[in-house]
């Protein structure tokens, strides 16, 4: 008898663009299970539970080893593997295209994915990524263990990762494209600008609006190109805030799963199991939805009309969205 198989829905979208929030809102829905950001489980595991660093524990407030879902999940992988996955989480990789340590970077995936961002970004280029993809593949496969893992284990159907990185997204669904489904999930360029915790100034400002239009080109781009329309789905971060029902609604349809019975205003990330993703999972109270609007105070009026202009003009999301 065939072990149940994992179907993958990724969240891609900007740093502080409510992927958190949209990740638990999945979760809400019957049948879809919320991980948080996948890519980070490899460190979370080396650095082991630090009660001073609460970002080292699942948001159920228990340590990965301790948890009911992970510890069963990381624990069946260890078996079947021949590896101790909490004692050697650098033998079993699910960080995939990025250094396992966080905020260190090694030249080796560095230059990997430059070159599937390149061979994204143009078509006669596109064989490149199969390349690429061979590089990866085994902690690729790894990943797609851990999916089919927990579906088994949770009876879900969906699991859902926001690790937000769209090349690791890629990677992914090249094993089992048949299997994968993407949002991608855009912020107002205000709100992403002016979400920067070390205060703002002209240069971060113009830093920061550069990225946000870079990397929703960069994403448009090859998912018009090759993805199928019915794989893809595009959601607001205001739409979702303003109201989280609807988009609840549009998520169980896009995945063909139970329509949620029974309407939400409050999420409760205790109750989940995430990986890691924005401190707010891990509060031990109901947060009401809702939309953040600090922008209107941290920029001035001019900064505003200069970010509205800059985006409708360079972004491709204006034009086709």
């Amino acid at each position: 008898m065939n072990e149940k198989k994992a179907k993958l829905l990724y969240i891609t979208s900007m740093g502080h663009s409510g992927s958190t929030l949209l990740d638990l809102l999945c979760g809400s829905v019957p049948g879809i299970f919320s991980m948080g950001e996948v890519q980070f489980l490899s460190w979370q595991l080396l650095q082991g539970a630090k009660p001073e660093d609460p970002q080292t524990y699942c948001s159920c407030g228990k340590s990965f080893e301790q948890c009911e879902v992970w510890g069963e999940i990381i624990k069946d992988l260890s078996d079947s593997s021949g590896i101790d996955i909490f004692k050697n989480p650098r033998q079993y990789n699910f960080s995939l295209n990025r250094f396992i340590i966080r905020h260190k970077i090694k030249i080796y995936y560095y230059v990997m994915n430059r070159l599937l961002n390149l061979a994204l970004s143009f078509r006669f280029l596109y064989p490149l990524s199969y390349l690429i993809y061979l590089i990866f593949k085994p902690s690729v496969k790894r990943n797609w263990m851990l999916f089919d893992k927990t579906v088994q284990k949770t009876d879900s159907k969906y699991v859902v990762d926001s690790s937000k990185e769209f090349l690791r997204f890629w990677l992914l669904r090249m094993f089992r494209p048949e299997d994968t489904k993407l949002i991608i999930l855009k912020r107002d360029i205000k709100g992403v600008v002016s979400s920067s915790h070390n205060g703002l100034n002209s240069i971060l400002i113009k830093k920061r609006a550069k990225q946000w239009i870079k990397f929703y080109n960069r994403v448009l781009k090859p998912v018009r190109r090759i993805m199928r329309s019915e794989d893809w789905m595009f959601i607001n971060y205001e739409d979702f805030c303003r109201d989280p029902n609807k988009i609840r609604n549009d998520i169980a349809r896009f995945t063909g799963t139970q329509l949620p019975e029974k309407p939400i205003d409050y999420i409760s990330p205790y109750k989940y199991h995430t990986i890691q993703g924005n401190p707010m999972r891990l509060k031990k109270e109901d947060l009401k939805i809702r939309y953040d609007e600090r922008w209107k105070e941290r920029l001035t009026d001019t900064e505003k009309r200069w970010l509205d202009r800059i985006s409708r003009k360079k972004s491709k999301i204006y034009k086709h969205f």
